[in-house]
């Protein structure tokens, strides 16, 4: 029996899967983002989709550094300073979204 296996999220095959036993499969999601995304399963020639069931987590941010190099959770303060750049430090960022957009309050920052 061919037990080759494969697991997609959305257009995305995973890093690594695993085939554990007639009911059971384990796989390495890669990195990405996107809601209410479709996961194909595919062991030998057969293959199942399960539409909407996957989503990666939101972006968090966890601290951001002001071109004056200091590091602040007073956001309105770094909103302030209308000028320079500011680096945003977190996690879920994504590594295929290519244009990622921030917004400091009701300011949209200019990629």
């Amino acid at each position: 029996d061919d037990y080759t296996s494969n697991i997609r999220v959305g257009f995305t095959a995973s890093e690594q899967t695993v085939y554990l036993s007639d009911t059971a499969l384990i796989c390495k999601v890669a990195s990405g983002v996107g809601l209410l995304l479709d996961v194909k399963v595919t062991v030998g020639n057969q293959y199942q989709t399960a539409f909407e069931m996957f989503a990666y987590n939101n972006p968090n941010f966890n601290s951001m550094l002001s071109q004056n190099g200091t590091v602040t959770f007073n956001y309105p303060a770094i909103a302030s300073n209308r000028k320079g750049n500011v680096t945003i430090v977190g996690l879920n960022f994504g590594k295929c979204d290519y244009s990622p957009r921030s917004r400091i309050s009701n300011v949209v920052s200019k990629n």
